[in-house]
């Protein structure tokens, strides 16, 4: 946790210091949402954002867990990506009752992420996840790589859906 905390008071002390002055700025976050509809009750779908449970749909998906594996605020783990790079996540916050979460991670001291996720039923066997991508450049040089990802974040949105009903349609 402690680690943690250091690399994110660093990413803040890199954004506020020594850059050009605020109105020369370029703007160095983006954001960008997504809905899932979702085929399955609600708490059964919100279970698929947990860190735990999100390999169930996402093979690539392999954390490991700094610590305990409960689902819980404050859980801190870690994912390697595509590109090698390390990515420390924390879970922020965790409401089960009001099927929201967020999690805060910092890939490769290049970015650091916002994700915000909801989860709410439609009807009694269907849900809408909405997801919020803030993504923030801490290296002038990431810009670029924020911009496309955040700009390529809803396109993801039918294989998300597509992989969490298939698991949705095996647990109802």
């Amino acid at each position: 946790m402690k680690l943690l905390h250091a690399m994110l008071t660093g990413a803040l002390a890199l954004l506020c210091l020594g850059g050009p002055a605020a109105s020369d700025e370029v703007n160095p976050s983006a954001t960008s949402t997504m809905t899932l509809h979702l085929q399955g009750p609600v708490d059964a779908a919100f279970a698929m954002f947990d860190p735990v449970h999100e390999s169930l749909w996402s093979p690539h998906w392999r954390p490991r867990f700094l610590g305990t594996r409960t689902v819980a605020e404050g859980l801190v783990f870690v994912t390697t990506g595509h590109t090698s790079a390390q990515t420390v996540w924390l879970l922020d916050r965790y409401d089960a009752a009001a099927r929201r979460l967020r999690y805060i991670n910092v890939s490769g001291a290049r970015t650091l992420t916002q994700l915000d996720i909801s989860v709410a039923p439609r009807g009694a066997a269907a849900s809408d996840a909405t997801l919020r991508l803030v993504e923030t450049a801490l290296d002038p040089a990431a810009l670029p790589d924020v911009r496309s990802s955040v700009h390529g974040f809803p396109a993801e949105a039918p294989h998300w859906e597509a992989a969490i009903d298939s698991v949705l349609r095996t647990r109802s």
